[in-house]
């Protein structure tokens, strides 16, 4: 089917590509439009790849002219993603029929490689290195298994195939010979100029496989590259990383079944291996954990009977013994913690009519009095809290509409002032602020249909300018972000 690099460093996020096309349209019309029915062929492939316009990412694929109004081939400078500006260079030749093939040179951007260098080629061709041309023997070299991936069996009808002759010193004998199979010569180069084969198609979708991602971010807060990538069970609706020294953990949860588990984090963002599991009831759809002390607390809460849980967690980052629990009203739906002058608080808001409530956290970790109650408009369904130079700000969005508002947090817990109103765009189910060395930032995504913002937050806690685009996948429901000793990175996974 295919051969990939094996480095997830490599592979773009999600499967989005940021692309610019820097040839210039009105000299070279049937260049750029050959480019963008590239583009359009990998778009819709429905593998999970898209190509999108980039705005200010910094990596990214810039289609440049290899010039030569005759030339016949195309290059690619990276084998997947390299970070920063990556070059695909394609002939000025207005000649629609040239054989140089943009599809191909865009798997190379996204870490395929030649179909003919996988570990197991000489199984099925046996290549003329005689009748290569000297300054391509290279590539057509086997790949030694270390640094690639096998995909499935060998596919003559690949995309990433070369054609039976090509870069032959005598064009008039094939370069690939003796196959072991009849009809194979006319399986190679089959396929038109915009087509893929379904190996291609099975191949690519390995760059985005998976229901638990993690990138590593730039220490602008834009997203960089991927660090992970799992296919675990579904259900899980809950994440929330924490510290304990110099080791940080991710716990889990699964609202339908209330299995729980914490992983330790590796220091390069990677999920390492579960130090707790547990099965728990179910039906818990909130959880938030903060510090008292040293001493970590996770709070959980459950929408439908207003069950309210106060756990420890241990010095191994195990979950310890329920040291509060109480029963409230049903329909709590956002819950979120802060800290000011060394006092935690909890905050909590209904969805379904605007009731909001802020409870003083006591020393022991358990919860204490309601500081503030309001009736607010029904319908918020994202809400972060986060803290500017000693100043605490409530984000509060809402999916139906894309209202948006940014409150300013007293000095004694209860919710202040409104700094920062806007109407977005609806459809916005995940909200999540972050800092990066004294600098935050507000996350923002679509389950619906992957899209995601990132945006700088100014110091007066208002939400400043966009510094990230992406078209990812649908369906993400869960995400955390988390830092370790090599940067700041974001958890996500699809329930």
């Amino acid at each position: 089917m295919g051969i990939i690099t094996s480095d997830k460093k490599a592979y773009w996020p999600d499967g989005c590509v940021p692309f610019q096309i820097d040839i210039d349209n009105s000299v070279f019309p049937t260049t750029v439009n050959r480019i963008n029915t590239a583009v359009a062929a990998w778009n819709d492939l429905e593998v999970g790849i898209r190509l999108i316009p980039r705005t200010t990412q910094t990596n990214y694929i810039s289609f440049q002219s290899l010039g030569g109004g005759t030339l016949d081939f195309c290059s690619s400078t990276s084998a997947g993603m390299a970070g920063g500006i990556q070059i695909i260079l394609v002939p000025e030749n207005p000649n629609p029929a040239v054989s140089c093939r943009i599809v191909h040179e865009i798997g190379h951007a996204l870490g395929m490689i030649h179909e003919h260098t996988r570990s197991d080629r000489d199984d099925w061709v046996t290549i003329d290195f005689d009748n290569v041309e000297p300054l391509k023997v290279a590539n057509f070299v086997k790949a030694n298994g270390t640094g690639s991936i096998d995909v499935g069996s060998y596919d003559y009808s690949s995309m990433m195939h070369y054609c039976r002759r090509s870069f032959a010193i005598d064009p008039s004998k094939d370069v690939f010979i003796a196959p072991p199979t009849n009809g194979y010569a006319n399986l190679l180069c089959s396929l038109g100029a915009y087509e893929f084969s379904l190996g291609d198609q099975a191949t690519a979708a390995r760059f985005t496989a998976g229901n638990t991602h993690v990138y590593k971010t730039f220490p602008h807060g834009e997203v960089n590259h991927t660090v992970d990538m799992r296919s675990w069970s579904a259900g899980w609706t809950i994440t929330a990383p924490f510290s304990i020294g110099s080791k940080n953990y991710l716990f889990f949860l699964k609202e339908g079944d209330g299995w729980m588990i914490v992983r330790e984090i590796n220091s390069d963002g990677s999920i390492g291996e579960i130090v707790d599991n547990q099965d728990w009831s179910s039906g818990w759809t909130s959880a938030a954990i903060y510090t008292i002390w040293g001493k970590n607390h996770l709070f959980l809460l459950k929408k439908g009977d207003g069950r309210m849980h106060v756990n420890e967690i241990n010095a191994d980052g195990t979950i310890g013994p329920i040291i509060d629990n109480k029963d409230w009203s049903s329909g709590w739906t956002s819950a979120s913690t802060f800290a000011i002058g060394g006092q935690n608080y909890l905050f909590l808001l209904k969805e379904s009519d605007g009731q909001m409530h802020v409870n003083r956290i006591n020393a022991d970790g358990t919860i204490g009095p309601i500081i503030d109650n309001k009736d607010w408009s029904s319908g918020w369904t994202s809400a972060s809290t986060f803290a500017i130079g000693g100043q605490n700000y409530l984000f509060l969005l809402k999916e139906s509409d894309g209202r948006m508002h940014v409150n300013r947090i007293n000095a004694d817990g209860t919710i202040g002032a409104l700094v920062d109103n806007r109407d977005w765009s609806s459809g916005w189910t995940t909200a999540k602020t972050f800092a990066i060395g004294g600098q935050n930032y507000l996350f923002l995504l679509k389950r619906g249909n992957g899209r995601m913002h990132m945006h700088q937050i100014t110091p007066n806690g208002k939400i400043g300018s966009m510094i990230d685009l992406r078209m990812w996948s649908p369906g993400w429901t869960t995400v955390s972000f988390y830092s370790t000793v090599q940067g700041t990175y974001v958890s996500m996974m699809k329930a």
